[in-house]
């Protein structure tokens, strides 16, 4: 079969179907049975904009909530059955004696019982897992919100925390012994994170650079008597074999992501595969590895961190007579920032194209890679040579690599979503939940009724993802279900894509433009094709759900605004009809 000549022709019908469709769509909408009901459905998502999304009470955090909580039901039984294994009572002292634990201060936090109080110590006293956690923890407002101020200062900390673990001088060593003649001298401390930790420093030419290396007494030896530890603990605590199973698999999923940090190989390398051939983003360039690993050498990001730059816009609406001299300097570094109301424009679109272009656009071998943790301390924002806005992303060690088949389906996700086939979503879900078991259409059937009622079939706004994927995860965890490791760090990484954009729709005053994600569809699809994929697997099941159920599709489709001109024609003809009804 000749994909390339399937390519061209679907772009050519492409094309044709949308200028028919807008010289058309006004006979349609008026004078056939078909066109009534696609103008039906798009009065339902008129009404539907009115509301807000009404989401399924979940905690998608919800085994991070339950460990504390079983800890202090279970506590008495767990402690006399650890205390008789001599294997974990072996781990625990290894593990207390490395984090300078005393007897005592365990002792008292054990019997006061309070869950918050074990989560915070955990997140104070020990080491990378609860530092992750309590990253986590401070994402989430609804759960930071019921520890004490106290704790809740404990947990921030973990996510903030200043300056560096050594001295100017012990990180000089480290630098000198990892790259000795390349004469690198240390300037400044940067920044930490629960791994690693960074230095400004100055190259033998005179230029500045970054230096990233591990956190001192961050080591995989310690990494896996935490492991351990929490493991068997949470194992114990478990109310039962099947959520044991799914705790310790959880657990498990975790640590092998974050001890893969402790060598830098994987981020030098996927620093170079997500830069290769990249048009929409820019990545900070990875220039040399220490011969362990555990040190690397960087080009500083240009632009400025997307986190200082939301605080700048926000400053921009309160204050904006105020805001050039306030930033004057950073103005002067960056001149596209002297128009901050163009920015603020920008933004959300500038954005969207990034997560399309990570998530679907397929690279040489028929894969893709997407950035695995893009929170705003992970990007800065700067200008390429036509003065459009840009991200430069750093922070390479934990990136997605999707197969051509995953990206098809997840494309398949998306253009299921838009017309609201609740069938084609359902089984995506399933799937991505590795359910083989010989019940799986009766799963698939259960899940998309669920689907159909609470998200695709009431009078809801459904265009925000970041809320409706919540619900979603709800409506499996009802039946059991729970998303492949691989498959929830991929979603992982879309919801920091989508939560960042939220953000910025938030600021700017813009909703996410899904429609700029379907608009590049028809680039995904073609990219496919060149590297011999045939991708109409990707779009048919949205396609024959849309022709039998044009209303469904007419109205879930309006409310992502996917042509304005189609948009506009029809529009039209349903004030004319609501008119002429209200006449007669």
């Amino acid at each position: 079969m000749n994909y390339l000549k399937i390519g061209m022709k679907l772009e050519s019908c492409l094309q044709k179907s949308v200028k028919y469709a807008e010289n058309t769509v006004k006979t349609v909408t008026k004078k056939t049975t078909f066109g009534k009901k696609i103008s039906k459905g798009i009065e339902n998502a008129r009404a539907s904009f009115q509301q807000g999304f009404s989401k399924i009470e979940n905690d998608p955090m919800q085994i991070i909530k339950e460990i504390p909580n079983n800890i202090s039901k279970n506590i008495e039984k767990t402690g006399k059955t650890l205390f008789d294994d001599k294997s974990f009572m072996l781990n625990f002292k290894k593990y207390a004696e490395n984090m300078n634990w005393s007897k005592s201060e365990i002792w008292n936090m054990v019997k006061r019982r309070d869950e918050k109080e074990m989560l915070t110590f955990l997140i104070e006293r020990t080491g990378v897992g609860p530092g992750k956690v309590a990253q986590i923890l401070s994402d989430n407002e609804a759960m930071l919100s019921k520890f004490t101020p106290a704790q809740q200062a404990i947990i921030k900390a973990q996510c903030s925390k200043k300056g560096t673990t050594r001295t100017l001088e012990e990180a000089q060593k480290i630098i000198t012994d990892a790259f000795g003649e390349k004469n690198i001298k240390v300037l400044k401390p940067l920044s930490q994170g629960t791994v690693g930790e960074s230095y400004i420093v100055q190259k033998a030419d005179g230029t500045e650079a970054v230096i990233k290396m591990i956190k001192k007494g961050i080591d995989k030896k310690g990494m896996d008597l935490e492991e351990k530890v929490f493991s068997k603990l949470i194992g114990q605590i478990s109310p039962d074999a099947a959520t044991k199973e799914k705790y310790v698999a959880y657990i498990k999923n975790l640590y092998k992501d974050w001890k893969s940090e402790l060598d830098f190989t994987q981020e030098m390398a996927s620093n170079k595969l997500l830069a290769k051939g990249a048009k929409r983003y820019k990545v900070a360039n990875i220039t040399d590895i220490s011969k362990d690993g555990k040190c690397i050498l960087m080009d500083k990001a240009h632009g400025i961190e997307m986190k200082d730059l939301m605080q700048m816009l926000q400053k921009y609406k309160t204050s904006p007579e105020t805001f050039a001299k306030e930033y004057a300097d950073k103005i002067k570094e960056n001149p596209w920032l002297s128009d901050p109301k163009k920015v603020m424009k920008e933004l959300p679109k500038t954005m969207t194209k990034v997560f399309d272009e990570q998530f679907m656009f397929m690279k040489k071998g028929g894969k893709t890679i997407m950035h695995g943790d893009p929170h705003m301390g992970n990007y800065f924002i700067t200008a390429n040579e036509k003065g459009q806005l840009i991200p430069e992303f750093i922070d390479t060690g934990n990136c997605v690599r999707r197969s051509a088949t995953e990206i098809q389906n997840d494309i398949k996700f998306f253009s299921n979503y838009i017309v609201g086939n609740s069938e084609g979503v359902a089984r995506y879900f399933v799937d991505q939940c590795k359910y083989t078991r010989a019940n799986k259409e009766y799963i698939i059937n259960q899940v998309k009724k669920e689907l159909e009622q609470n998200i695709f079939g009431k009078k809801q706004n459904i265009t925000h993802f970041n809320e409706v994927e919540p619900s979603i995860v709800a409506i499996l965890d009802k039946y059991g279900l729970s998303m492949a490791p691989e498959a929830a760090t991929a979603m992982k990484a879309q919801m920091q894509f989508f939560k960042g954009l939220s953000e910025v729709g938030k600021l700017t005053g813009q909703k996410l433009k899904i429609s700029t994600i379907i608009g590049d569809v028809p680039q995904a699809l073609w990219g496919m094709i060149k590297q011999g994929y045939n991708p109409w697997s990707s779009v048919k099941s949205a396609l024959v759900f849309a022709r039998h159920n044009p209303t469904a599709a007419a109205g879930t489709a309006y409310q992502f605004k996917l042509n304005k001109d189609l948009e506009r024609a029809l529009m039209e003809n349903i004030d004319k009809e609501s008119s002429l009804s209200t006449i007669a």
